[in-house]
């Protein structure tokens, strides 16, 4: 099994999609800004918004199919089972 985490602060798991492809995961989603800062005059921001994608190699063959990812307080944990290999 491997396990991989990840910061996502301020990023809904409904916003990120998971792919794995052979022995690549894909992590791609969306960060949105929601408070109005029209009237503010922002000289530094410390999360930035807007669409992102990271791929990851793995070293091994995973069962994409039965992958779990949780997100709790801005931290995401996606959980890859190994593939079986038959006797």
């Amino acid at each position: 099994m491997y396990v991989i985490e990840s910061d996502m602060p301020g990023v809904r798991l409904q916003d990120l999609s998971i792919s794995v492809a052979g022995r690549r995961l894909t992590l791609s989603g969306r960060r949105e800004i929601v408070r109005d800062f029209s009237a503010a005059r922002i000289r530094v921001r410390e999360r930035w918004s807007g669409v992102f994608s990271r791929s990851i190699d793995l070293p091994g063959s995973v069962d994409g199919e039965h992958l779990t990812a949780t997100l709790h307080e801005g931290i995401l944990r996606i959980v890859l089972p190994r593939h079986r290999t038959l006797p």
